[in-house]
């Protein structure tokens, strides 16, 4: 019996992920796009988009026209990857794609604005150090929106994780759609 990590299951999913789940993605991003990512991004702003997958949520982004400083997208997959660079978005010079796990994130302190992870955390090996990464690359008064699958993970699981022990964090529990549920945080102390 072969055990894999479950990002390396996305490596046989994604040749055809962007078929099978762009309009499940896209209802994710449509969920907290006029109040959280709609005001959010700017042409100053450095956004990570952790687990990146294919490109589908810069693909979002584009479409909406919202302009960045930078745009990182870290994924562990690297047939994800190898589907999202064979797009060819990767070649606009803003854009960095970088093969990595949220848990050990390879940028600098207080290096981003916003970060996004759509359903990623639920294949996460160890949240509570993906959680405390995120906090470390994040600016002061920076935001993330994590959503988590709803039959996957409990809220309060997450936001207890979250809270153990911090006050450098202010979340609010956004709601869930049809597939997911949605937290947003807010860095407010270094």
């Amino acid at each position: 019996m072969i055990i894999y990590e479950s990002y390396e299951l996305y490596n046989i999913s994604s040749r055809t992920y962007d078929k099978l789940y762009r309009e499940e993605q896209y209802s994710k991003y449509d969920f907290v796009y006029e109040d959280y990512i709609l005001p959010s991004i700017n042409t100053k702003s450095t956004v990570l988009d952790m687990g990146c997958g294919t490109g589908l949520l810069l693909e979002y982004v584009s479409e909406k026209k919202k302009s960045f400083y930078r745009y990182v997208c870290i994924e562990p997959s690297s047939g994800m990857l190898s589907h999202f660079v064979e797009k060819g978005v990767w070649r606009d010079p803003r854009i960095l794609v970088i093969q990595g796990l949220w848990e050990s994130t390879p940028l600098r302190d207080n290096s981003i604005d916003y970060l996004y992870a759509f359903t990623v955390i639920d294949n996460v090996s160890n949240r509570e150090q993906a959680i405390w990464e995120t906090l470390r690359v994040l600016k002061e008064r920076g935001s993330a929106i994590i959503s988590f699958i709803k039959r996957k993970l409990k809220t309060k699981d997450i936001i207890h994780t979250i809270a153990r022990g911090q006050k450098k964090v202010k979340f609010v529990e956004i709601g869930c759609n049809k597939h997911d549920c949605f937290i947003y945080l807010t860095k407010i102390n270094t």
